[in-house]
């Protein structure tokens, strides 16, 4: 993956889980976005990658 397309995908991860929040259905359980929890964890994943190509722009 080139570094354009990674920083593609860190940005639209980022933009898709900034705004991740948590809704208290008032029974003591919680409720969030699937959707931008994915998105959380997409970065998470992505994370190793950004790492490397760091690297790899420093050589």
């Amino acid at each position: 993956m080139s570094n354009h397309d990674l920083a593609a995908r860190v940005e639209g991860a980022y933009r898709k889980c900034s705004d991740l929040r948590e809704r208290n259905n008032g029974d003591g359980t919680f409720t969030i976005d699937a959707a931008k929890m994915m998105a959380l964890i997409e970065l998470r994943n992505l994370a190793p990658e950004v790492v490397l190509a760091l690297l790899r722009e420093e050589n």
